[in-house]
This record gives C-alpha cells, sequence and structure tokens, in this order.
C-alpha cells in the first residue's frame, strides 16, 4: 500500500533540493560575472598595448621613445580598470627571425618576447641590444618630472634604456642600418597581476593577464 507524502514531507523535501541548487546557481553566476570581468580586461589590455604601438611607431628613435609607449600603455589600461602592472617590456621583436631565439618566446604573435627578457624585476633590466624590461618600481613614477631625465638625450649609456637604446635601434654592428629603409620591429609585452571582481570562486581569485602587440619602428638618422 502506497503512502501519501504530507504537506509537511513535501515542504521538506523542496526545502532540500532548494538547499542543493541555489549554491549550485550561486556558483555559476559567480563564475559567469568573474570570467565575463577577466576576458572584459584582457581584451582591454591588448587594445591597450595595441594603441601603445601605434604610439611606438610614430615615436620613431627619439630618445623619449619608450618613455611615451610606457606612459601610452599604462594610461591606456588604467582607464580600463586593469592595475597592478608588474612589467612592461620592449623588445626587439626580430630576434626570433634572426635565428638567434629559437623560436622561442612569449607572446600571442609569431613575434614573441625572448625569454631571456622576462623576469619579475622590480626594477628596470635587460638584455643588451634586445630589450628593457620596466619594472613596477619604475612604473610608479612613470608620470613624473625626475623620470624624463632618465631618458638621456644624444647618451645612451647615461640613458636608463640602455641595454636597447632607443636611439641606436635598427642600427647594425658596423654603424648602417639592418634594414635600407631604416625599419626594425619593435614588441610591447604587458604583465599585469588582477584580482577577480567576486573574489569567491574557489581556485580562482587571481589572475595574471600578458599581452603584447608588434609594429614597425624607424630609424632616420
Amino acid at each position: 500500500m502506497m503512502m501519501r507524502r504530507t504537506d509537511k514531507q513535501e515542504k521538506g523535501a523542496a526545502m532540500v533540493e532548494l538547499a542543493i541548487i541555489v549554491p549550485l546557481l550561486l556558483m555559476i553566476v559567480i563564475a559567469a560575472i568573474d570570467l565575463g570581468d577577466a576576458w572584459f580586461r584582457s581584451s582591454a589590455a591588448q587594445s591597450a598595448v595595441r594603441s601603445a604601438s601605434v604610439v611606438s611607431f610614430d615615436a620613431g628613435n627619439e630618445h623619449d621613445h619608450d618613455l611615451r609607449v610606457l606612459r601610452s600603455v599604462i594610461s591606456e589600461l588604467e582607464n580600463r580598470g586593469i592595475e597592478n602592472i608588474r612589467n612592461v617590456i620592449i623588445y626587439d621583436a626580430d630576434f626570433n627571425k634572426k635565428g638567434n631565439g629559437g623560436g622561442k618566446g612569449k607572446g600571442g604573435n609569431k613575434n614573441p618576447v625572448p625569454i631571456g627578457c622576462i623576469s619579475n624585476s622590480y626594477a628596470v633590466s635587460g638584455v643588451d641590444g634586445l630589450c628593457i624590461n620596466y619594472g613596477r618600481d619604475f612604473l610608479s613614477k612613470l608620470f613624473t618630472e625626475e623620470v624624463e631625465a632618465e631618458f638621456v638625450n644624444g647618451d645612451c649609456q647615461a640613458s636608463i634604456d640602455k641595454h636597447w637604446c632607443a636611439q641606436e635601434r635598427g642600427i647594425a654592428s658596423n654603424g648602417g642600418l639592418v634594414n635600407p629603409d631604416g625599419s626594425y620591429s619593435i614588441g610591447i609585452y604587458v604583465v599585469a597581476d588582477q584580482p577577480t571582481m567576486t573574489g569567491l570562486m574557489p581556485g580562482f581569485t587571481e589572475y595574471t593577464i600578458t599581452k603584447n602587440a608588434v609594429n614597425k619602428g624607424w630609424n632616420n638618422d
């Protein structure tokens, strides 16, 4: 003989089902918010780096080339709500094509940043003739007059970008141009650590954005 559920039993069963379903639905909503925000920030970072590559093209081999690029990319990132920018690396994007890097590097295109240029340095570091890695301590004072003075016109050895001086890019070791038209490829690589929007998703409370873009540079000397 089958026994019918009482109203009290049915209400209890409904409460149990609700207790199971609600947390699952909540986690789905949280995941959608955090993953959606991460995707938005990632896309915004790529846009910021591309904008900076246009600034790089316009700056040519001026002594303050890197300063202009750094200010552009940091401003664009912060305007899009992306902070905690760890490093910005400006590098010779032709390096891997020359057979020096074995095609190994990090980045989203065929001109990745060479592995040797990547570090978590807080200051400014680099590899001679290849790249400059601007760390977060340097980036934190980027919009001061003090920093402007560190990019020295006419003296690469005294300039903050001495490892790969903007005024000497595109120049071969023999003093001539790498390419007859004075062109060379320059890459910009950004690393930013971001907290998730809610911080409530287990195993995903922070993530790292890495983006790069490559454009042509010109040595007009």
